[in-house]
């Protein structure tokens, strides 16, 4: 059965962090290097859809919310609540795995599953030594990006100018993926929460 956990931090406000896995895509076949296969494009598709399901889950939670309210998009293209200003989330999804974070304050998430890298791309693009040190640190970075409301992929150098109250936190999701969070929140005292598939149903 599938299971979504949840991560809830202390802070004054709630925030949570949650994770799901789409069990018809653990299969490791689809990362081989060459042409991806066609079940990895649906595998996106289904994951893009399914994050927004586990925000509504998330925020029915948090928040006690039926629906999602209505979305608008920033000029970078960050998602956000226009009638709810003081709601911040944010999504990732990477090959079946599902990560959504809420807060009261801004946030960014990142999820990656392991997948081959070009050994110069290891080393030029992140410094990284092996493929599962490359999507940690791609994790710790593009939450970072996401946090501030800007895109992680074509930016030269990979470089951000660093943010006083700024925190990165790795996550322990699933073993065959990195995940970070970055946050301004003093400090995160996690606790687990397990929901089933038909929560979101």
């Amino acid at each position: 059965m599938q299971k979504f956990l949840n991560f809830f931090g202390e802070h004054e406000k709630p925030f949570g962090l949650t994770v799901s896995r789409l069990p018809r895509y653990n299969g490791a076949n689809g990362f081989e290097r060459g042409s991806p296969p066609r079940w990895i494009f649906r595998c996106m598709r289904d994951a893009s859809l399914c994050a927004y399901a586990v925000l509504r889950a998330a925020l029915h939670d948090l928040c006690g919310w039926e629906t999602l309210p209505d979305m608008a998009y920033s000029e970078r293209g960050k998602p956000y609540f226009p009638a709810y200003p003081g709601v911040h989330f944010s999504l990732s999804h990477s090959y079946g795995c599902i990560l959504v974070g809420v807060h009261d304050r801004p946030l960014g998430v990142d999820i990656e599953r392991f997948r081959p890298v070009r050994a110069e791309r290891l080393r030029r693009v992140l410094g990284a030594e092996t493929e599962e040190d490359f999507w940690r640190r791609w994790t710790e970075y593009e939450s970072r990006c996401k946090r501030r409301g800007i895109g992680a992929a074509g930016r030269k150098g990979l470089l951000l100018p660093p943010v006083e109250s700024e925190r990165v936190l790795p996550l322990a999701v699933f073993s065959d993926c990195a995940a970070s969070v970055c946050t301004d929140s003093d400090s995160i005292a996690v606790k687990l929460k397990s929901l089933t598939a038909e929560t979101l149903i």
